[in-house]
């Protein structure tokens, strides 16, 4: 083979670059690939999947917060919140109100100091305002699953605009862009309205002419929902410590007249000194006793009615304060509950939670729960090995008696709950079923109910008692609640809301076509929903679409609110933005 002679002036060879280098290229744009995919990913979950929602109003509470102030009562330690108005066209809200609220808590009476020295977190002059809470929808959630009566939805606005003035916010240009959430009451092919608190419907296939109140019946709820719609009336284990109900103010003293325990004891029962959960104690050989609610005992908790706290508020028209003067504690401070029109109207709640630990020592007499509703009384009996259920109708006529065994005695504490709600009474012993009537046993006379919406006359508070009898027993950590009310009435009473209303029947009912919806706020005094949405529905470059006032088209439906998943935050310290997330109250919407 002949030698090859490079000439000296000949290019040399680049050699190749090193490896390193395309792979760093090819590492940056994998980086850049993975990071637009996780973005495109995260819209398309967002635009389809799920979707982080914040509540700014109180027209859900207390189930949902919109923005609010915080309260601790300085006598019994119970924790409340009370509604801040947003600003309609921002649905924003200060760090910190800037006025002197009437505020007093809802379970013992308590009525807060304009100013607290040693604790400024708890007076009731300008206090901080925590923003609403945080949720998670699942959109598109109905395209899987019907929606059901009692979720809590989201959905388009169908009013378009305000939730209070009906018209469009000011940063709006376009009709129902504002999404609202509420608790999705009546279904596709329903008819239906609000008597005494409660839902009613029917499918009948007749014309509104043709319908008669006993074609409806009632919507009971299920358990999950019911659970999220008990409002406190009384907490012993929040039982007051005895604070002054003195106030000094501009060199005046104003008392406040002492607290009173609304349990009042009847032979052989007394009231256990133990403070908070204390309980009540019995002990009595042949004698009956009675433990009675009494809900006048503390006039300013409004026990029985729909009276809510969280609707306490300066600028709520529920409660306007008397013209501002500045020599009497009791106009400047004190709410009040008349206007010019005429007084408020509390509506009595007679449908009840009566829940507490059971603990019998000795004897085997009875325990007898008692609670009333229009005239009828209903009694669960307890005793070892067997519980009974039975009801009386106002004329006195029984109506039905139920018993069944319950394993084991009482002599260790056992957690008793006594309810009637949406007609239909319950007996549970630690969390379980053991006693529930249906409608053979206890239905609703419904034509009654709908003649009694259009009286004057208001019905009157239920009873609330617990008998005992031959035995020694504790009570402890007892508690009464009431359900959520309903109602197509104004803070006045009258029938102002135009739809889902008995009066004039069956004028102002509301029947729903198909892909049509009905929905209402937990907070009925403070939600702008459906019972008022007069302005009807026209897309015309939609197909047409054109629906009456007070309906939820189909297409208008978002998903199902279904977490909190960042509760209203705390404060670090006085004077803190609102920054540490309030992790105890992370729940399932309900």
């Amino acid at each position: 083979m002949s030698e090859v002679t490079i000439p000296a002036d000949a290019p040399r060879p680049v050699p190749p670059a090193p490896a390193r280098a395309p792979q760093q290229e090819e590492g940056v744009r994998v980086v850049i690939e993975q990071v637009l995919v996780a973005f495109i990913l995260a819209f398309i979950f967002r635009a389809f999947v799920l979707e982080a929602f914040v509540i700014p109003t109180g027209s859900m509470a207390s189930t949902l917060l919109g923005a609010h102030m915080r309260f601790t009562c300085s006598d019994c330690g119970w924790h409340f919140h009370v509604n801040y108005p947003t600003d309609a066209a921002t649905q924003s809200a200060p760090s910190y109100a800037q006025q002197i609220y009437a505020i007093r808590c809802p379970n013992c009476g308590y009525r807060f100091p304009p100013v607290i020295e040693e604790d400024p977190e708890k007076d009731a002059a300008a206090p901080a305002v925590s923003y609403g809470d945080r949720i998670l929808v699942l959109k598109h959630a109905y395209l899987l699953q019907e929606p059901q009566r009692w979720h809590v939805v989201v959905f388009k606005n169908p009013s378009r605009g305000g939730e209070a003035s009906g018209h469009l916010p000011s940063w709006s240009t376009e009709p129902y862009q504002q999404n609202y959430i509420k608790r999705l009451i009546g279904l596709p092919g329903e008819t239906l309205m609000l008597v005494d608190g409660d839902v009613y419907v029917t499918t009948a296939q007749k014309t509104l002419a043709e319908l008669r109140p006993a074609d409806f019946q009632i919507a009971r709820k299920d358990d999950v929902a019911q659970s999220a719609l008990w409002r406190a009336v009384y907490h012993d284990d929040f039982r007051p410590q005895g604070c002054s109900r003195e106030y000094l103010h501009r060199e005046r003293t104003f008392r406040d007249p002492p607290w009173q325990m609304p349990w009042r004891t009847g032979a052989g029962w007394s009231v256990n000194p133990g403070g908070a959960g204390g309980g009540f104690d019995f002990a009595a050989d042949g004698v009956a006793g009675a433990l009675r609610f009494d809900p006048q005992a503390n006039p300013d908790t409004f026990a029985l009615t729909d009276f809510l706290a969280y609707n306490i508020n300066a600028n709520n028209q529920l409660f306007h304060r008397e013209p501002p003067r500045t020599d009497t504690f009791e106009r400047d401070f004190r709410p009040t509950f008349t206007y010019p029109e005429g007084p408020f109207r509390f509506n009595s709640v007679s449908d009840l939670r009566l829940a507490f630990f059971y603990e019998k020592s000795a004897g085997d007499g009875p325990l007898l729960l008692r609670l009333t509703k229009r005239g009828d009384v209903f009694e669960a009996e307890i005793r070892d090995g067997m519980v009974r259920i039975t009801g009386v109708s106002a004329d006195n006529q029984p109506m039905f008696g139920l018993e069944a065994p319950v394993e084991g005695d009482f002599s260790r504490p056992r957690y008793v709950e006594f309810i009637n709600a949406d007609y239909r009474v319950q007996l549970r012993i630690d969390g379980r079923t053991v006693l529930e009537t249906d409608d053979a046993d206890y239905a609703p006379d419904v034509e009654s109910l709908v003649r009694g919406e259009h009286t004057p006359a208001r019905e009157q508070r239920p009873e609330v008692s617990i008998i005992a009898a031959d035995q020694e027993a504790q009570i402890r950590h007892l508690s009464l609640w009431r359900d959520v009310y309903y109602t197509a009435r104004d803070q006045l009473g009258n029938f102002t809301n135009p739809y889902a209303s008995p009066y004039d029947f069956p004028s102002n009912i509301v029947r729903l076509n198909e892909g049509e919806y009905f929905t209402l706020g937990d907070n009925p005094f403070l939600s702008g929903d459906a019972r008022g949405w007069t302005d009807g529905i026209h897309l015309e470059h939609e197909g047409g679409l054109a629906l009456d006032g007070g309906r939820v088209p189909e297409r208008f439906m978002l998903g199902r609110a279904f977490f909190v998943y960042w509760p209203s935050s705390f404060r670090p310290g006085p004077r803190f933005p609102a920054i540490v997330p309030n992790f105890g109250e992370m729940r399932f919407i309900r």
